[in-house]
């Protein structure tokens, strides 16, 4: 499915209520991104519940 965005190049970031972002932890880069064509992957499983809102 080409021509779909989507982000590459990830960072992490610390972050804390009181001070907001602070410091970076990590970053990570995602590449041979593949999409599936099967929509059943988003069919409800046997046993699963909703969760609370």
């Amino acid at each position: 499915m080409e021509g779909i965005p989507f982000a590459k190049q990830w960072k992490f970031w610390n972050w804390s209520e009181e001070e907001g972002l602070q410091d970076q932890l990590g970053e990570a880069t995602i590449s041979n991104i593949q999409f599936s064509d099967d929509a059943s992957i988003f069919d409800k499983k046997e046993g699963a519940v909703k969760v609370a809102e």
